[in-house]
């Protein structure tokens, strides 16, 4: 059984300016995610983070970076996909432009869920995230399955997510009764 049906062009490729835009690519949803982080909520991620380690998720809380840089490099692997596989900009414009309003309220969730005061403006934009989430996955879909394939673990780290917040606020609301 070979793999080479598996395995992306630029991974198998000897041009190594492909390996590197690839590389970049990829990592992007990584760097901004950790560049608005540091510039907008140094004190509050590393709280947070601290909070998950310490917690009772085992091991999954002091995986917690290791993952989501992970599940980020998918995520920027699929958008490379789509970019090559779908012929570029000019030809895949609308999942790369639903990928990049994905970004943006990805990169602006730290300011928005460690700063913002109203919890309207943080559901909001949770499901604001959620539904460009699943546009996006879609939109990748018809362009290239593969490239929706990588882009589970963001969803469902989107779905983790919200279950853990609905978890925390009802056991609030049950303390205080």
């Amino acid at each position: 059984m070979s793999l080479s049906g598996y395995i992306p062009e630029a991974v198998t490729s000897q041009n190594l300016l492909e390996r590197l835009v690839a590389f970049a690519i990829s990592m992007l949803p990584d760097v901004g995610f950790w560049a608005s982080t540091i510039v907008f909520a140094p004190n509050d991620i590393h709280r947070s983070m601290e909070q998950n380690r310490n917690s009772s998720y085992g091991l999954l809380g002091k995986m917690q970076v290791d993952i989501m840089s992970m599940r980020n490099f998918g995520v920027g692997f699929a958008s490379y996909l789509v970019w090559k596989e779908g012929g570029g900009f000019e030809e895949s414009s609308a999942p790369l432009v639903s990928y990049a309003t994905l970004m943006v309220l990805f990169w602006s969730s730290q300011p928005v869920l460690f700063r913002s005061k109203s919890k309207d403006l943080r559901l909001a934009h949770s499901i604001a995230t959620t539904v460009s989430a699943v546009t996006t996955t879609v939109l990748f879909w018809r362009v290239t399955r593969r490239a929706s394939v990588l882009m589970i673990p963001f969803l469902a780290h989107l779905s983790f997510t919200a279950l853990r917040h609905w978890v925390c606020r009802d056991r609030k609301r049950r303390s205080f009764k």
